[in-house]
Formats: C-alpha cells, structure tokens, sequence
C-alpha cells in the first residue's frame, strides 16, 4: 500500500510513488513540487565528513565557557570537566563524561569519514558494512547534544549566583 500526499497549493491526494534517488516528485494537477529527493556524490559526503573533523578539533581547543564568581575567573574547555571530575576521585563518572563528550564524538565523525572516503575510493563489501555497523553504535554513545543540555541547565541554575559567559 504506497503513501498518500496532499498538496499545499490545491489539495489534490495524491498516491506517492515508491522512493527513487534523485526524483522530484510533482502534483499532477498543478505542477506544485511536492517532494524532492536529492543524492549526494560520496566525494560531497567525504569532503563534509572531514570538515565535521576540522570543526570538532577547532570545538575541543577552544574555551567552552568562562565562569566568573567573587572576582575569580575559571576558562573551561569540553575536556576540563572529566579531567576536574578525576582529581575529585570521580574515576567512573570522569571516564564517562570524556567518553561521551570527547572520545566518542571524535571516534563516531572518524569513522563517518573513514567509511564515506572507502566508499568513495570504490571499496565496497563486509569493511563498509561493518563501518556502517560501527558508525550506528558509536552514535548512541555520542552524546555532545546531551552534554550541552546539562551545561545548560546548570548555567541557569548558577546564573544568578556568578557571571557567566559562553564560548572565547
């Protein structure tokens, strides 16, 4: 049973064809796009890949937030809070926040870039597959997105307490 799409301009349903790369799907009454489907070449997905890397190491070497409080001032990096973790004797929680705010990420874009790059040498078979594999278990475990919700609502919290700046 293939979907039904309505479209916005004269309300016409209409039943999708199956998806096809690269298709632009249009309404047969008005001519109004409707759905475009376009791919992308493996060297356009490489060359994105490896400017996801480039972003990730100018991310980690910058300064990630200034905290002011009482006339003192403490410069965080992505990395710092694991490392502060560890000198509070918070071995497991430390391990785990650099895992999924550092290390995770950096091996979850690699193996992106890695994987696309084969795929655009040529290289096809169990080594793409098992990436492809790998880059879906590795996202799980990624988790900047998550580490800057709690960065969030901590600066919420302390922000009536101390000054506090985002990024250099």
């Amino acid at each position: 049973m293939s979907d039904v799409i309505i479209c916005r301009d004269c309300e016409l349903k209409q039943r999708m064809p199956r998806d096809e790369a690269g298709w632009t799907l249009r309404c047969f009454r008005c001519g109004a796009v409707l759905k475009r489907l376009k791919t992308q070449s493996p060297e356009t997905l490489a060359a994105w890949s490896i400017a996801a890397l480039l972003l990730w190491a100018t991310a980690s070497t910058m300064p990630f937030l200034t905290f002011e409080f009482k006339g003192g001032t403490t410069v965080a990096f992505l990395w710092s809070g694991g490392f502060m973790l560890w000198e509070e004797k918070f071995r497991f929680l430390s391990v785990l926040v650099l895992m999924t705010s550092v290390v995770m990420p950096l091996f979850h874009l690699s193996l992106i870039a890695a994987t696309v790059m084969g795929l655009a040498l040529g290289f096809h078979g169990r080594g793409v597959a098992y990436g492809i594999r790998l880059i879906r278990w590795f996202g799980n475990w990624a988790m900047p997105g998550i580490y800057l919700i709690g960065v969030s609502v901590a600066a919420v919290k302390i922000g009536q307490l101390a000054s506090l700046q985002a990024g250099p």
